[in-house]
């Protein structure tokens, strides 16, 4: 996967988790990593919205203008969806013991995921402490299936005009997987 960006120099890639962190990019400059960074944040934010209007979770928001116009492909990959189904694994097992909260019970680690967590534990405490570091919260998710599951990853593709869309759908995939 890291490779990704070198297989389509043309487009631009930005692979992050909810709190933005960057998983993997194609960004050569700050400006284009505020950029990509910004594209995220309206995704995660019309991702929310979808939510909020019951039209559940979305997979994928694409935008196009036409012809010769920018294509912007955003992905959700959600990490509920990689937990079993069949009432067998983690899941189960932590529906059967009560949550004191969702704070005191989570593991402390480091990294990208230690700052996945602050974040997460400061959207508990209020929406300012979302607006500052412009992460969006988790809406519509309880705190047992947010605890259990891989974090959401948001895969944003953008195609300089609409002649490479194809391409576009192409790496988006791949960052799917």
């Amino acid at each position: 996967m890291a490779s990704l960006p070198s297989q389509h120099p043309s487009l631009a890639l930005h692979l992050t988790d909810r709190a933005l962190n960057p998983i993997l990019t194609s960004a050569h400059s700050q400006a284009q990593l505020e950029a990509l960074t910004s594209l995220t944040t309206t995704s995660l934010t019309a991702h929310a919205a979808a939510n909020r209007f019951s039209l559940g979770p979305a997979q994928r928001i694409i935008v196009e203008h036409g012809p010769g116009s920018p294509v912007v492909l955003a992905s959700f990959l959600n990490g509920a969806d990689a937990l079993p189904h069949d009432g067998e694994g983690p899941a189960a097992m932590n529906n059967n013991y009560n949550h004191t909260s969702a704070a005191s019970s989570r593991p402390v680690s480091s990294g990208v995921a230690a700052g996945a967590a602050r974040t997460a534990d400061s959207s508990v405490g209020g929406a300012s402490s979302s607006a500052r570091t412009g992460a969006i919260p988790d809406a519509g998710k309880s705190d047992d299936d947010s605890e259990d599951a891989a974090p959401m990853l948001v895969g944003v593709v953008v195609a300089a005009t609409g002649e490479e869309a194809m391409e576009a759908r192409r790496a988006a995939g791949r960052l799917e997987r």
